[in-house]
């Protein structure tokens, strides 16, 4: 999803400086987050492409190349994590949280791999509601 949003908002209508999305992780009900640094003056702009990609991202599925660059990413960030006793202590405790079995690290590449591209367009229509959106701004606002 940042690849179509930092696309669309920052490289492409230059609107941010920076792009970013986060999922939040827990159990029950979490935020998924999109923040951008944008210029006061370009604010309504740069809401308007993001509110696009969000539909975009409801109405059209991923594209194969798109979900292949996610799945490596996160499964090449995976060693890394594991590089410290910090790390790892966070893993263990997902393991746990989630009552995953004791190899869950060997599973993850297949789980992974059989995520499809209808999955999380289904994903998304199911839980991305347009009209719940909550939007916040922050900064000096314009004179």
């Amino acid at each position: 999803m940042m690849g179509r949003i930092g696309k669309a908002v920052r490289e492409k209508a230059g609107l941010a400086y920076e792009v970013s999305s986060h999922l939040g992780a827990g159990i029950g009900p979490t935020p998924w987050t999109v923040v951008a640094g944008v210029n006061p003056a370009n604010l309504e702009k740069a809401l308007a492409l993001l509110k696009q990609e969000l539909t975009r991202f409801r109405s059209e599925p991923v594209t194969e190349q798109e979900l292949r660059d996610v799945k490596t990413q996160a499964l090449g960030r995976l060693p890394l994590s594991l590089e410290t006793n910090a790390g790892i202590a966070s893993i263990l405790v997902s393991i746990e949280r989630y009552g995953y079995s004791l190899d869950h690290l060997r599973q993850l590449p297949a789980i992974m791999e059989s995520i499809t591209t209808e999955e999380i367009l289904d994903a998304a229509r199911r839980y991305w509601d347009m009209d719940k959106l909550v939007i916040t701004s922050a900064g000096r606002a314009l004179t």
